[in-house]
């Protein structure tokens, strides 16, 4: 099932947005949150599925697990007006074994925030 790790969204805006993706890709999609997982790496939060604690941050992200491209490329050229845009990001067999606070320095410099 694809899969959305969030960061820097309250609950009722992700519940939001996952609404929004499922009728936009016809399909279910589940969420994790990120919120207080710094230190714990992108593969713990995907097996361990921590508690769902979503905090609000300036800026937000989206990490796409098992997603298709065509579904990948469908969220964000048709993203959801109405939720924040986050910082888009796909898993490499590299970025999957970072600690989630590593990557996140790593997409904003990359943004430049």
């Amino acid at each position: 099932m694809p899969t959305m790790i969030l960061y820097g969204y309250e609950e009722p805006e992700a519940r939001e947005l996952q609404k929004k993706l499922e009728n936009l890709l016809n399909t279910q999609i589940d969420i994790l949150s990120a919120s207080s997982m710094e230190n714990a790496t992108v593969t713990e939060i995907i097996t361990k599925r921590p508690g769902e604690v979503f905090l609000a941050h300036p800026f937000k992200v989206l990490v796409f697990v098992d997603f298709e491209d065509e579904a990948i490329e469908k969220t964000v050229y048709n993203f959801p007006k109405e939720v924040s845009r986050p910082i888009f990001c796909g898993l490499t067999p590299e970025n999957v074994k970072w600690p989630f606070g590593y990557l996140l320095e790593h997409l904003l410099e990359e943004y430049h925030l």
